[in-house]
């Protein structure tokens, strides 16, 4: 004789599973949205460096960079690459050189990014310094401008 038994799962054994997921998404997420963060952190770089790379041509045109600027009819656009920083360009930072012959670049980083705060604001000049504004230790220089 065959029983008659309802087949399909009890409220006991849903709760099981519902709170096993819950204990997985609250372990995985932030690791999750780290991982994302610090994967986005190589857009700053590549835009910083395509940027300076920009105004070395800008300078070997007209001998320097005054009149180079970020943004709607700039010499590059005031967004990383992939939106993720905002660009910005300060001519002449360097006041004991002669006008036009230094400037700073930096990326500040918006919208989901702005949750960095190990790395905050990059920087890069014309001599190549770069830094990031959050630095607590020289190893979080390489963190910050090589992502890993």
């Amino acid at each position: 004789m065959k029983s008659s038994r309802n087949e399909g799962f009890s409220l006991l054994e849903m709760m099981v599973t519902l709170v096993i997921i819950s204990i997985l998404l609250t372990i995985a997420l932030p690791s999750y949205t780290s991982y994302l963060i610090r994967s986005r952190r190589i857009d700053a770089t590549v835009g910083l460096i395509l940027a300076a790379q920009t105004l070395e041509r800008y300078n070997t045109e007209h001998n320097n960079y005054t009149g180079a600027t970020l943004g709607s009819g700039g010499i590059y656009p005031s967004t990383s690459p992939n939106g993720f920083y905002t660009l910005t360009l300060t001519l002449n930072r360097n006041t004991t050189l002669p006008v036009g012959s230094s400037y700073v670049l930096q990326a500040s980083p918006t919208g989901s990014q702005a949750a960095d705060t190990e790395c905050g604001i990059y920087t890069l000049d014309e001599t190549g310094f770069r830094t990031a504004t959050s630095l607590s230790d020289p190893d979080t220089l390489a963190k910050c401008w090589i992502a890993r």
